[in-house]
């Protein structure tokens, strides 16, 4: 048979035949694959819907306990795959332990390991993709149609939700708008615009090589289309034409018109509803090479980095360790001086840098020898995806659904007696079944804390200093007591407690609590900047505690140069002091990254006119709220 006339497994279920064989099944699938088709489908449309309120990170939260259920099983399929001796399976194991050794011999084991709550970044979180990508590698032909309706429903969703926020233009939880663009339900417009470019390569595949009714996905196609628009996402509306070009362009040149034209109809009907910035008018203007520019430097500073840790490298998530020190005017300039990069938004660089060449080595064997054989619209799927992945963060937004589909698009395993499906329920097969099923529980049980965490930390976000608020935020800093991201929203509490009820027990707490977490990780810009902010901002300071929140800025500026929230701190405490020159060095630099400061009185600052604390990361996850970042 052509294998451009023959169907694929067919996200839209207008087609569904095996790849491998070139034959339509059309055979009714037992009882056991039937449920596993609906169990893994409902997985993955909720990994592209979910959402939770009262909790921080509304839209990551949620996706923690269904990635780490379905990881629980893929790593039991992962063993099973290793020990029949799978090179792709091999290869991603011995990366998993590589990476482990790597945390362990960082300077912060567990953060490395865990992370906490507010980021999904850490050996954890690889461990998480790698039992993904297994799972989507043992499915059968009911489970694999599965997948595609489940990302195709996902899509349409996420458009409709994005067409919602920008037509109310922002509001708050689910109606956010992020800097004037959709984010849909994947909590930031960067995870909105690759998921819908992967689903666009997706169906655009399926609807050029199917035989029949293949212009029912063009409606789809024109709507993924707006909602690519509205995300304004530059790499993700590239993607989306690059990616899947060849397929298209090679043959059926009309019915690839088509799928172009719907595709391009969707963008303009976009670009009309988008009150903000388009994804298509950020690629054709002047701000495409300034978002480039910040990533170049930390690029930059990440080569740097790994010269001096080049194989065991920094360990995974903690590319902010390894590279603020290292922050450059020009990345200064060219990006918010409030926020920092935790990660490198590249996931080549953030590789090599936190597991260091051997790791980045592993890395690339298990993509080659996963991607040698990859074939049909899921590995669209996934290249669309990983293309962005070159500019933007590896999150939970995204990762998993590329690591399912990345495992689909490799050949099926055969069904045969050595390597039976996980559907089948007779001999060995019932033992996998229970293992992964102790795997699932055990997934559900290890991303409890973070989910509890998350919803503790919602009764800090704002200026709350009420009971309710400080012990949520002692159950989430006991839950991780290693994160200082978790611990800092004590310190957190503390600060507004001690401005609104300034006694002199308030004040002491506030402090104690900003130099715990200090002592937790003290290559933390951030938590010097918090610290040197509380004993700003409480009470009335004299001279000396001014000059110690000079050296605690210091502090700061040391581990984040140029940060702008050490520097207009630096320059507050120089106008209170008297100190002229220092007050003008400090304005001169914050002139520099387009800063500069009003002139100041001497005398103690009032919270109203504070300077701008909030340090931001640009991990693309939500993060817990926090006062004077580094």
């Amino acid at each position: 048979m052509d294998p451009e006339s023959r169907t694929a497994d067919s996200p839209l279920t207008v087609a569904g035949s095996s790849e491998e064989s070139g034959t339509t099944i059309t055979e009714p699938s037992g009882d056991p694959e039937r449920l596993v088709a609906l169990v893994v489908g409902a997985c993955v449309l909720m990994m592209c819907v979910a959402y939770l309120p009262s909790v921080v990170n509304l839209f990551g939260t949620p996706r923690k306990p269904i990635g780490f259920a379905v990881a629980g099983c893929g790593l039991v399929l992962l063993v099973r795959l290793v020990c029949r001796r799978d090179k792709a399976a091999i290869a991603f194991a011995a990366l998993i332990g590589w990476s482990f050794l790597s945390a362990v011999m960082s300077s912060t084991p567990l953060l490395s390991l865990f992370a906490g709550p507010s980021l999904d970044q850490g050996w954890i979180y690889l461990v998480v993709y790698a039992g993904w990508w297994a799972v989507g590698r043992n499915l059968r032909p009911a489970a694999r149609r599965a997948v595609g309706a489940a990302l195709v429903a996902g899509a349409m969703a996420n458009v409709g939700l994005a067409v919602v926020q920008a037509l109310s233009a922002g509001g708050f939880g689910i109606l956010d708008f992020t800097h004037g663009r959709s984010m849909g339900f994947l909590g930031n417009p960067v995870h909105l615009g690759a998921f819908l470019a992967g689903s666009f390569a997706l169906i655009a595949v399926v609807a050029h090589r199917t035989t029949r009714q293949w212009w029912m996905a063009l409606p789809v196609i024109a709507a993924i289309g707006v909602g690519l628009n509205l995300s304004g996402s530059r790499i993700a509306l590239v993607s989306a034409f690059v990616v899947p070009a060849v397929p298209l362009l090679l043959s059926r040149r009309l019915r690839s018109a088509a799928i172009l034209a719907a595709l391009v109809a969707g963008l303009l009907l976009g670009g009309v509803l988008l009150p903000g910035e388009s994804g298509s008018s950020r690629v054709s203007g002047g701000d495409a090479a300034g978002g480039l520019a910040p990533r170049v430097e930390t690029w930059k500073a990440g080569f740097d980095a790994f010269t001096e840790r080049p194989v065991l490298g920094w360990g995974p998530g903690r590319y902010a360790e390894a590279t603020t020190s290292r922050t450059t005017l020009r990345q200064a300039q060219t990006s918010d001086p409030s926020s920092i990069y935790d990660n490198a938004h590249n996931f080549v660089v953030d590789q090599l840098v936190t597991t260091g060449v051997i790791g980045l080595g592993l890395l690339g064997a298990f993509t080659l020898l996963a991607a040698r054989r990859a074939r049909g619209p899921y590995a669209y799927f996934a290249a669309a995806i990983g293309l962005t992945w070159l500019f933007e963060p590896v999150t939970m937004y995204t990762a998993p659904l590329l690591m399912i589909a990345f495992g689909l698009a490799a050949p099926r395993l055969e069904q045969t007696e050595e390597t039976e499906s996980i559907s089948e329920g007779t001999g060995r097969t019932r033992r996998l079944t229970m293992l992964a099923s102790v795997g699932v529980v055990v997934g559900l049980i290890a991303s409890t804390p973070y989910v509890v965490a998350a919803f503790y930390l919602q009764r800090t976000t704002g200026s709350k200093y009420d009971d309710r608020a400080l012990d949520g935020a002692k159950v989430a800093g006991r839950l991780f007591p290693f994160d200082p991201d978790t611990v800092s929203a004590e310190g957190t509490v503390r600060t507004w407690r001690a401005l609104v009820q300034p006694s002199a027990a308030n004040v002491e707490a506030a402090i104690e609590a900003r130099e715990h977490v200090i002592s937790l990780d003290p290559t933390s810009g951030i938590s010097w900047g918090q610290l040197a902010f509380t004993r700003s901002f409480i009470g009335r300071p004299d001279d000396a505690t001014t000059r110690k929140v000079r050296d605690e800025y210091l502090e700061a500026l040391e581990r984040i140069p140029w940060s702008a929230p050490a520097l207009q701190g630096l320059y507050s405490a120089a106008v209170k002091l008297g100190d002229k020159a220092e007050a003008r060095k400090w304005a001169d630099e914050l002139c520099l990254i387009d800063r500069c400061p009003k002139p100041a009185s001497k005398g103690a600052s009032s919270p109203g006119s504070r300077p701008a604390t909030q340090v931001t990361n640009t991990s693309g996850a939500d993060g817990t709220v926090g006062d004077g970042g580094g």
